[in-house]
């Protein structure tokens, strides 16, 4: 899934919450999925840097 640089904050901010759950459900139920939580981190941060970028943007 790709992030919209034009997206609302309040939606990439649920997306990246969404994502830090999946991440701690996976981690719980199937430790040794390193590469799953891996990718499942860097998805989040993605997400979070691109709302901050947008605020930083939009000037919230």
């Amino acid at each position: 899934m790709r992030t919209r640089m034009d997206a609302r904050p309040d939606h990439l901010l649920k997306s990246a919450r969404e994502s830090l759950t999946q991440l701690e459900l996976a981690t719980a139920l199937r430790p040794e999925f390193v590469d799953l939580r891996y990718r499942t981190a860097r998805l989040c941060h993605r997400r979070i840097s691109a709302c901050l970028a947008l605020l930083a943007r939009v000037g919230g």
